[in-house]
């Protein structure tokens, strides 16, 4: 103990930072390394270190609190990073700095308020009985009569808050996001999932056991509960432990048919795990559990529900709220009710607030550190992180935009999928312009194809701004964030009509029958792991448009792919999607002077998609099987194929027959041996 007493430089091994004494005696260190420690508190006595000044706590997920004995330190270093579970103070406050911590204690000191972390979130199919559900939850954890009426189906998402009844003043808080369950809205997961929340995944036992029937039992608990999971964690990355609920109980009089498919859909669902394990990094530690539900918290639930199973829903949630309740100073409340707007009806609110506004008004450090508060707490969204290939002005705004007013998110998406013409924003004839009003509604819903005028209507609604800048800016904004997720492409011109924005969602598909050319090299990108789901290939779509804009003469996108025109060239691009074997087919046709910028745009070509799956849905491995290109040209049935796992295996540095061009591989430089 003397010998770490007189030490100047210290790193912990295990869970070593547990005792006042042994720190109290550390009079001389200067440098504390507790890293990687599981630790779950920092001592008082730390306080007593005077000439510590580098204090490194890093990778310590369960650690939820510092000490306000960290104040009286100068400390030149502080290092947290992955600390992500810290709530006092919050994580956002200690990755600006050992200042800030101090500002956050010192601040604290002047009035203190609380706010909950957490948010819950209901997954599942359409129509499991999630909005019941939320239903039942507001009540109170209460069964109704009225529970078994039908109630209209979740659009997007739907977010409320929910009040629990403790006993306590004041009762404990929570936002609830219902997601609706409609294949179109899945992609709605990437705009507002976060850390911290706590999943409800809903299934609907009669569901289940019709799925199982028709296509088994693994197919149908991949379906209703496995890639609902994946959506999840492609979003947020670490998330609690999944509740598991089953509903529809009171379907079933027989007790044992019952329990007979809660286990087989557990088997299956562990099955599932080990086996796409290889696919999925972590999958386990990332929901903190060594399974992916916890058997403890399987609630069943039907018409008739015993009332004991919504007592221990209310009683898990209780825990999970409390642990993520934390202090906030009271000048903080002050300012996160100016950023949300808190006194002004919903109507009335912005979608969103400037960050460079709020610069004005607050220092950056402070603000920056309740922003990073609130968007943890799911209070607001951010994507500054997230401009991607936005350039200029659009990743300048969605850069700046604060979305506070997430219903506004909503409202936007659920206008632009929404497939009937006569709901959402009414439009006069006489507003459109060159062409009527049903046949530009026409054109959006049948083609995919959304002229501006149509599209800043179902932007801005009924709330227009009566300043045309601010509308302006308006519409950019939201433009800016639905292109970046590839929910959209523009703008473009289309049928000599300027201004025109592209959605594959609505895209009729094409029937490939691509002629004949000198040079036609070809790939399939096979998709091996969880299934990839639709919005994925659409996405990859507006990803290969974005990524060809400026360079084609033409684009024609489809509903399962597109093809591309280059500029001042005779070489066509080509995207097929293949969503039944879950693979793409990429192919470049060209004549025989254009070969090697061919093979380039065909290397690209294969960057941009595996990057795009890769960002959306990293729960896959893709295999790339590239087939001779002399075999293709000549028809063979069975081509030979090159297959492999990575793209760096085509970084082969080769010299060609005219010993200038170096990047050409042998594969396309002659004829495979079924070829000579």
């Amino acid at each position: 103990m003397s010998e770490i007493a007189i030490s100047k430089s210290y790193q912990f091994v295990g869970l070593f930072l547990v005792s006042h004494f042994r720190i109290s005696q550390m009079k001389n260190l200067k440098d504390l390394n507790v890293s990687q420690n599981r630790i779950k508190q920092i001592p008082d006595g730390i306080g007593s270190l005077n000439c510590l000044s580098v204090l490194d706590i890093s990778h310590n997920t369960s650690l939820m609190r510092l000490t306000s004995f960290l104040t009286s330190l100068s400390l030149e270093r502080f290092i947290c990073a992955n600390c992500y579970n810290l709530n006092e103070p919050p994580y956002a406050v200690c990755q600006g700095g050992f200042s800030e911590i101090k500002q956050y204690y010192k601040d604290l000191d002047d009035g203190k308020d609380s706010m909950t972390l957490s948010t819950v979130v209901l997954i599942g199919r359409k129509e499991v009985g999630k909005s019941t559900l939320l239903n039942i939850m507001k009540r109170g954890f209460k069964p109704h009569k009225s529970d078994n009426r039908p109630i209209e189906k979740t659009r997007v998402f739907d977010v409320q808050r929910l009040l629990i009844e403790t006993g306590d003043f004041p009762p404990y808080t929570v936002n609830v996001i219902d997601f609706g369950g409609d294949e179109v809205y899945h992609y709605a997961y990437q705009l507002t999932f976060r850390k911290d929340c706590v999943p409800l995944v809903v299934v609907n036992m009669v569901e289940y056991e019709s799925l199982s029937v028709h296509f088994g039992r693994r197919e149908a608990t991949r379906r209703v509960a496995f890639d609902w999971l994946s959506h999840m964690l492609t979003a947020a990355h670490e998330i609690q432990t999944p509740i598991l609920v089953f509903t529809h109980r009171d379907e079933y009089s027989d007790t044992a048919k019952f329990h007979n498919l809660v286990q087989g859909f557990l088997t299956s669902m562990s099955e599932l795990t080990e086996e796409l394990s290889i696919d999925i990094t972590d999958l386990k530690s990332k929901v903190g559990s060594s399974e992916l539900f916890d058997p403890n918290m399987i609630i069943v639930i039907g018409f008739d529900c015993p009332e004991n199973e919504l007592v221990k829903l209310k009683n898990h949630l209780l825990d999970c709220i409390r642990k993520s309740k934390c202090s906030i100073p009271l000048l903080w409340t002050r300012i996160v009710d100016n950023i949300t707007q808190k006194n002004i009806p919903q109507d009335d609110k912005d979608g969103y607030r400037s960050f460079l506004d709020l610069r004005r008004c607050y220092e950056k450090p402070r603000l920056s550190a309740i922003l990073g508060f609130l968007q943890r707490a799911g209070q607001i969204l951010r994507y500054e992180q997230k401009a991607g290939h936005l350039q200029g002005n659009s990743a300048s705004l969605l850069d700046d935009a604060i979305f506070h007013n997430i219903e506004a998110v909503k409202q936007v998406i659920a206008s632009l999928y929404n497939h009937s013409m006569t709901s959402g924003i009414q439009i006069q004839e006489k507003e459109i312009g060159i062409a009527p009003v049903n046949q530009k509604h026409n054109s959006y819903l049948c083609n995919g194809i959304l002229y501006e005028d149509i599209l800043r209507k179902r932007i801005e609604g009924e709330h227009e701004e009566q300043d045309p800048k601010k509308r302006k800016e308006h519409f950019k904004t939201f433009v800016a964030l639905l292109t970046k997720f590839k929910l959209l492409y523009g703008p473009t011109v289309v049928n000599g009509q300027p201004s025109c924005y592209l959605l594959p969602y609505f895209m009729p598909e094409h029937n490939f029958q691509l002629p004949v050319s000198d040079v036609h090299l070809q790939a399939i990108m096979h998709f091996v792991g969880l299934n990839v789901p639709s919005y994925a290939f659409h996405q990859m779509t507006v990803a290969v448009i974005q990524h060809f804009s400026g360079e084609y003469e033409q684009i024609f996108p489809y509903g399962n792919g597109a093809s591309v025109k280059l500029n001042s060239s005779d070489t066509h691009v080509h995207l097929i999607h293949q969503r039944d074997a879950q693979s793409v087919e990429i192919c470049i046709q060209t004549g025989v002077p254009a070969i090697y910028k061919a093979w380039n745009v065909f290397i690209r070509l294969l960057n941009v998609i595996s990057t795009e799956v890769k960002s959306v849905w990293p729960a896959t491995r893709i295999i790339h099987r590239i087939p001779c290109p002399h075999c293709v040209i000549l028809k063979r049935p069975n081509p030979a194929n090159l297959d492999i796992h990575s793209l760096e295996q085509f970084h082969l540095t080769l010299t060609t027959m005219c010993g200038v061009e170096t990047d050409v591989p042998a594969l396309l430089r002659g004829p495979c041996k079924q070829t000579q």
